[in-house]
């Protein structure tokens, strides 16, 4: 995977979490039947942790969708169409449902800034460009060496 995909997927996920409201939301119901006595667990995640959460599950799917097509997928064709994926997505599309998140939308939202973005990338790199220019670096006329 190039260096230049992970940083757009860096950008995009930043992005994408960055209009989140602050605040947690609770996830409550979590029980664990393992456990004697049975407990029942209350979480507490931020918004902006659910979507990144969001975000990982279909990310994940579309990476594992990518490696199925092209043949290199570390696992059974059947095994992850009729159970991985599914999984996956319906957890995506739950916690996404409960939180009225879209994360479709917020993809298209982030990719079109991210166009309009590219025009002035980045003001300071071109601030310290021309401050570069305007003064040239000179060493000091004082470089003799002292005597003691």
């Amino acid at each position: 995977m190039a260096l230049e995909n992970i940083e757009e997927r860096m950008k995009l996920l930043e992005a994408l979490t960055k209009d989140a409201p602050d605040g947690e939301v609770p996830v409550e119901g979590a029980v664990n039947l393992k456990a004697k006595p049975i407990s029942e667990y209350k979480v507490r995640l931020a918004y902006g942790e659910l979507t990144l959460i969001v975000a990982m599950l279909r990310d994940y799917v579309k990476e594992l969708d990518n490696r199925l097509e092209a043949g290199t997928l570390n696992m059974n064709e059947t095994e992850y169409q009729c159970y991985y994926r599914p999984k996956f997505m319906t957890l995506a599309d739950r916690i996404s449902h409960q939180i009225d998140y879209d994360y479709d939308k917020q993809v298209e939202k982030c990719r079109k800034k991210m166009q309009k973005g590219d025009s002035s990338s980045d003001i300071g790199e071109e601030a310290l460009a021309l401050t570069f220019k305007r003064t040239s670096y000179q060493k000091p006329a004082d470089t003799e060496p002292k005597e003691q």
